[in-house]
């Protein structure tokens, strides 16, 4: 903001400049009671007259307490920073949490939407709402943003788009230069920010900042418009009855309402001109030129741009309006905050309208994917092309790799027993890596080869038909698809990958394993329709397919069961608990001889000393489990780190509790539960002064005094003999880590979590923080600011990351300083590939000020190998959780929650049983994997019925039936022949439909793998349970004496079902169930 507005109050830009236009508005609720009339509101402002109407006070002059207007409108278009000095200077103490919020949201470089509803007590109870939505819109240079941050950087980032259109120097000489956006056309961010606040539903301010440099038309009329159209619309909400004041809940709906209408034209509209330039850069000659590349280069950066700002923004909407809101099936909200609008027609109507905009920005998110899509082909096509005079040389390289194999097998049997060479003879080295190379090479040919021969005995073809992008050693749908794919190639005669691309997977039943897109395989002169009705009568009906289903343009393609069950159940068979996974995927080379994996840390739950274990604490050691597992499981070198948060002013302030409050024998029978006892007492004491500090900086008054007495001068003093290393702060600090470790381990062990490092920000080095520190003042970095030692990000081109302390006058070190010291350290230990942090998404802006601060420092590799791994937060617990305090007490609570349950379930239900063990085993499943339902970044309440049932989509339930499953393989063999088994008894609807969704686990994984999000394993769970719990009642129906050579192939697939089921579960961090 410094960057932004300007230095001095009175800066002259107040008084000549004339844009932006600002409007306010002063009304009742009640329309009976009039406002007074005010010449500067209700009409266009320039920027002097808007700082005018804002000196002007809204109470009355007879009695302060009488408000002009209780409800107060405020509207700036393309506001810059002389009006948004005009707000700060007007803004009121109790809406300055509300104003931070909208300036953070509208003035950040990189905007991000929110939309929140939420009580405050920044300055006695209030409420404050924020509707940020970011968004794209096509504009000209004449019309851009010219607005900028500091070293002219622009508030807004912008890109030229020029070059979809098709210029006449790359086209046939009779064609004319053809067009699909305007010459010098740009794609700009624009953001509008709406923050409304109050008291109370009766008092409130709207503000509204809103980017609209780029329209035509102004939300602002002139005075002629108003006249001529016989009255003035509400720029905010765009509906010309601004007058009836509607409550600020009501009123933001209704304002979401027309902006998503505009954002939805605006992301059409980019859309469908980016839909044009690939159709008009599809019809130009093969030949290869300048412009081709520069289309080829630019045009997925921004696709993928409209793809991220749309889906974000569709996301947003979405959950607020399922998470918040809570709108039924019938279209009425039902969200704690959101049900008193049930009786408001106009907010009824307005979240109908927004759920509608929603559904159109998810079409547009397809349209886009298809773009992708055909962009790929454009791409792939010029590929193509291009490469054609590289084949002769691809010939001649691939005849002399061959060559060079076989004498490489030649030099392996010649150099088999030499060994490996010593650290000192460097001249055998080549030849041994060599050795090494060559060997691991006819490794993989030997596992190539095994496949090949059980799909021989299957009855395919060998050797298996080659396509790049296939895996089939981890994947067995791959398998599939390249015999497909080949079939495909050889019928239509395209190229062979165009023919492995027009090949789509499926998850959904009775919709094809297997989906041929005929419009894909690009056949000049066919109609796709016709193609399809084509290939339904000449593909094959041999193994692996059975008989294909035509669906339009699409060829719905069926696995034959019989083969299915002789290929996946060896499959899965021999690759057991890795089945799903690749393990190539954590090498740190491939191709490499020493096989060297990948390191990632994952750090996560880290509680804090003497605190609460908070909920957020319980999501993050949730999530970060299965980061852990999932890496792990891909082949990673995991290191899973507990970072305490075991140093600060904090340890300062509960040393001097433990001298008035601490006791040593109930530290001695319950150290923790007795250090937050502690921490609870002092913090009450410490309060006031607390509140005394907050008093005197809201009036602009030093603290200096304040802070340099009571407690916390105790608190400073204590923090700094710690960090001067005197023994007798040491000992004590020791005491009270060792007891916070001790018992945390013993709870984690409960919960199945373990822990390579229990670091914490105690165990950062002097040595780390020093080399940060220089680092920062050799860069002109580090500044000096009222005694303390800081960052201002704003002079760096981070300006939404504002002033970072980094040491404090008292010469103690920070969070931020120490989380930069503690990459350092954990680099020169590790050296780490990648370090992913699972903390909440609160502490957003503090990783990015981490990343920032260490590119600033130079040191872009670090930054580029940290993630964070965001969450929201759990909203809501039962009563058997809100009391608790340790990560223990959660623990109880749950399986106090399944012993009711399990009580209240109906006996034949039953396939667990009620032992402690038991009973363990559901809590803790109930807790993961109703976390692991919901994404990450969306919140949710704890709800016993949701998480503990054993019938619907719960933890209980899944375990039920696994336990169901266990039974059910009791009475089977313990072994099978899979070369013997009876597979045609496989082929009935229930078994083939099983088969593949263990098919289909690979996929789950790998997308999970790619987004981290765990929700993917849960709903392929969910499908296992369902499928298996109806091939289960089928069975048991069934009379199956005599049928031994059935029932043998029953139980070889529900074992490797119970497998599949096993690694699924392990991999979200639950213990599968056992009696």
């Amino acid at each position: 903001m410094v960057n932004f507005i300007p230095d001095d109050p009175n800066n002259p830009r107040l008084k000549y400049a004339q844009e932006p236009r600002a409007w306010i508005f002063d009304c009742h609720l009640n329309p009976q009671i009039p406002v007074p009339s005010n010449p500067l509101h209700d009409r266009l402002l320039t920027n002097i007259e808007f700082h005018e109407a804002l000196k002007q006070e809204r109470f009355g002059s007879d009695s302060e307490q009488e408000i002009i207007g209780n409800t107060r409108r405020i509207y700036i278009s393309n506001p810059n920073g002389v009006s948004i000095l005009s707000l700060l200077r007007r803004t009121p103490a109790s809406q300055v949490e509300g104003f931070r919020k909208l300036f953070a949201n509208y003035l950040s470089p990189s905007p991000v939407p929110e939309l929140s509803l939420r009580e405050t007590d920044w300055w006695g109870p209030g409420f404050v709402i924020e509707c940020n939505l970011p968004y794209l819109a096509i504009s000209t240079q004449d019309r851009s943003d010219t607005r900028t941050l500091s070293k002219d950087k622009n508030l807004r980032a912008r890109d030229d788009i020029d070059f979809l259109n098709l210029k006449s120097s790359i086209t046939p000489r009779d064609q004319q230069q053809r067009s699909c956006v305007p010459d010098n056309a740009v794609l700009h961010v624009a953001v509008f920010s709406l923050m409304i606040t109050g008291r109370s539903e009766q008092h409130s301010t709207t503000v509204c900042l809103d980017d609209e440099f780029f329209d035509q038309e102004s939300r602002l009329m002139s005075e002629e418009e108003v006249e001529s159209l016989a009255g003035r619309e509400d720029p905010i909400t765009l509906q010309p009855e601004f007058k009836r004041a509607r409550s600020p809940r009501a009123y933001l709906l209704v304002a979401l309402e027309g902006q998503l209408e505009r954002v939805v034209d605006y992301h059409a509209n980019a859309q469908d001109r980016l839909k044009n330039s690939i159709e008009l850069y599809n019809t130009i000659p093969e030949e290869r030129s300048p412009a081709m590349d520069q289309w080829i280069k630019r045009f997925p950066l921004i696709l993928n741009k409209l793809v991220h700002f749309n889906s974000r923004l569709g996301e947003k909407v979405n959950h607020f309006l399922t998470d918040d809101v809570m709108v039924g099936s019938d279209g009425i909200p039902y969200g704690p905050l959101w049900q008193g609008l049930q009786a408001e027609l106009g907010a009824i109507k307005s979240l109908r309208a927004i759920r509608r905009y929603c559904g159109q920005l998810r079409d547009i998110n397809t349209g886009l994917e298809h773009l992708r899509e055909a962009y790929e082909d454009v791409r792939r096509k010029r590929k193509n092309d291009y490469a054609a005079e590289q084949q002769t040389r691809d010939r001649t390289i691939e005849q002399v790799t061959v060559a060079a194999f076989g004498l490489a097998i030649m030099n392996l049997i010649a150099q088999v027993y030499t060994g490996k060479p010593g650290k000192d003879d460097a001249s055998s080295w080549p030849t041994y890596i060599a050795m090494v190379v060559i060997f691991n090479a006819i490794c993989i040919s030997g596992i190539l080869c095994g496949i090949e021969t059980l799909l021989g005995k299957v009855g395919l073809d060998t050797p298996v038909p080659d396509f790049p992008d296939a895996d089939i050693v981890h994947n067995p749908q791959d398998i599939f698809r390249v015999y497909l794919a080949d079939t495909l190639q050889k019928l239509v005669n395209c190229d062979r990958l165009v023919a492995y691309d027009a090949i789509q997977t499926s998850n959904i039943t009775g919709m094809g394993d297997l989906i041929i897109v005929a419009p894909r395989l690009r056949l000049k002169g066919v109609k796709p329709e016709e193609l399809a009705k084509d290939l339904l009568q000449k593909l094959p009906r041999t193994p692996p397919f059975g008989c294909p289903l035509l669906d339009g343009i699409r060829l719905q393609v069926f696995f034959s069961p019989n083969t299915l069950s002789r290929l996946l159940l060896s499959y899965i068979s021999d690759r057991s608990s890795s089945y799903g996974y690749d393990t190539s995927l954590g090498l740190a080379d491939p191709t490499a001889s020493d096989r060297k994996r990948k390191k990632v840390i994952v750090e996560f739950s880290s509680p804090n000393m003497a605190s609460e274990f908070q909920v957020s604490h319980l999501r993050s050691t949730l999530i970060g489990t299965y980061v852990a597992n999932i890496y792990a499981n891909m082949g990673w070198d995991v290191v899973k780190m507990n970072y305490l948060g075991d140093w600060g002013k904090q340890i300062g302030l509960l040393a001097a509790g433990w001298q008035r409050f601490g006791s040593e024998d109930e530290f001695e029978k319950q150290p923790l539960c007795h250090l937050l006892e502690v921490n609870h007492k002092i913090q009450d004491l410490f309060r006031p002064e607390v509140e005394e500090c907050k008093t005197a900086k809201t009036n602009k008054q030093d603290v200096t005094e304040i802070e340099s007495r009571g407690l916390y001068a105790e608190r400073d003093a204590f923090f700094k003999k710690m960090e001067d290393n005197e023994p007798e702060a040491i000992a004590l600090w020791q005491r009270f880590r060792d007891a916070t470790v001790k018992d945390y381990t013993e709870s984690y062990a409960q919960l199945g979590v373990t822990f390579d490092e229990y670091s914490g920000e105690s165990q950062v080095s002097a040595e780390s923080i020093a080399e940060v520190e220089q680092a920062l003042k050799d860069k002109g970095i580090y500044e000096e600011h009222d005694d303390s030692l800081m960052i201002d990000f704003s002079k760096h081109d981070a300006r939404g990351l504002s002033l970072a302390v980094l040491r404090y006058r008292n010469g103690t070190t920070s969070y931020l300083l120490r989380d930069l010291a503690a990459v350092f350290d954990r680099y020169k230990k590790h050296q780490f590939d990648k370090m992913i942090y699972v903390v909440a998404m609160e502490q957003e802006m503090h990783f990015h000020r981490v990343t920032k601060t260490l590119e600033l420092m130079g040191r872009q590799d670090l930054a580029e190998r940290i993630q964070h791994v965001s969450f929201a937060k759990i909203n809501g617990l039962p009563e058997e959780l809100k009391g608790a305090k340790l990560l223990s007490d959660y623990l109880g609570g749950c399986r106090s929650m399944v012993q009711t349950s399990l009580d209240e379930e109906e006996e034949e239900t039953f396939h667990v049983d009620k032992s402690e063990k038991s009973v363990e085993q559901l809590g803790l499943a109930g807790l993961f994997i109703q976390d692991h339902y919901h994404k990450r970044n969306t919140s949710y309440a704890v709800d016993p019925k949701k998480s503990l049932s054993l019938k619907g989509e719960t933890g209980a339930a899944i375990q039920n039936c696994y336990a169901r499953l266990l039974k059910k393989l009791e009475s089977g063999p313990g072994s099978f022949d899979y070369a013997t088994l009876d597979h045609t008894s496989l082929e009935a609807e229930d078994y083939a439909e099983l088969l593949r969704i263990l098919l289909q686990y690979p996929d789950a994984a790998h997308g999970s793998f790619r987004t981290l999000e765990p929700s993917f394993i849960v709903v392929y769970l969910l499908r296992i349970v369902d499928q298996l719990t109806a091939t289960l009642d089928d069975d048991d129906e069934k009379d199956w004496s005599g049928l031994d050579t059935a029932t043998e192939a029953r139980y070889a697939l529900y074992e490797n079902a119970r497998q599949v089921f096993e690694n699924a579960l392990r991999l979200l961090g639950v213990s599968p169930w056992s009696p």
